[in-house]
């Protein structure tokens, strides 16, 4: 039996979402959406945001670095 020599897309996905888009915060504004993700300990810009059609803001943050002590 073989493998597919292509991963699947749904894969592809499920790997970035993994990497980077641990949290997804939404506002009506992109101040409140900035303010909620204070609200969540994520400070700084997100790494991308966007408006969705129904008029809400979308940001999306990295997954912070854990540092030891």
């Amino acid at each position: 039996m073989s493998t597919a020599p292509v991963k699947s897309i749904i894969a592809d996905h499920l790997a970035e979402l993994d990497s980077y888009d641990a949290h997804v915060v939404v506002g009506k504004t992109p101040q409140a959406a900035l303010r909620a993700a204070e609200g969540l300990g994520l400070h700084g810009w997100p790494r991308s945001a966007s408006r969705e059609p129904g008029g809400l803001w979308v940001h999306r943050y990295t997954r912070p670095e854990v540092r030891h002590a």
